[in-house]
């Protein structure tokens, strides 16, 4: 089981990243501690990656590496960050407080046939999929639009949303075709 540092914990809480203290932090597949040099389940930070922090100051958690398919992160693409998207695609994470489900994958298109974020030859983009749903993907949906400055009235679940932020392209996917048991959040480099 992975812990996050107490301290790190108590920030996380106060800035109303996590809602409660559990022992049940597996259930991030793949979050450890960032303020340590090595996580509880001897992964060390040459084998996972870290977004920049969080606003307020809150840093960001570590989240595990693996292949893609894995569902754990994947470097690659440009400048070995996806063109600055991995990072971002990762605070998205984060702001959301749902498990990753998916990131970079080997399949090409997506379900309407059009090129995929999460696949792995799109090498300026990333990609990932938060597990939920129901009435705590709809409340995940308002966070994951907050942190980007979104006001919800204006991007209603139920449809496909292509917005620019800082740069980058955010697509953002919920209770749309496909996206019921998760929210899907493409990052790529404007």
């Amino acid at each position: 089981m992975l812990l996050l540092g107490v301290a790190v914990l108590s920030r996380l809480f106060r800035h109303g990243l996590v809602d409660k203290v559990t022992d049940n932090a597996s259930s991030f597949f793949g979050l450890s501690s960032p303020a340590s040099g090595h996580d509880p389940a001897g992964f060390s930070n040459e084998t996972s990656a870290r977004p920049p922090d969080l606003p307020g100051g809150v840093p960001a958690p570590s989240y595990m590496t693996g292949g893609p398919d894995s569902g754990r992160v994947y470097n690659g693409g440009v400048g070995g960050d996806w063109a600055g998207s991995l990072p971002r695609a990762l605070q998205v994470a984060a702001a959301s407080r749902l498990p990753v489900t998916s990131q970079k994958r080997t399949r090409q298109t997506t379900a309407s046939g059009g090129i995929s974020d999460h696949w792995v030859g799109s090498t300026s983009s990333y990609a990932v999929d938060l597990g939920t749903s129901g009435a705590a993907g709809d409340a995940a949906y308002v966070r994951v639009l907050g942190f980007l400055g979104l006001d919800p009235a204006q991007y209603p679940a139920g449809r496909w949303h292509n917005v620019e932020v800082g740069g980058y392209r955010y697509q953002i996917g919920w209770r749309t075709p496909g996206h019921f048991d998760h929210i899907h959040v493409g990052v790529k480099r404007a």
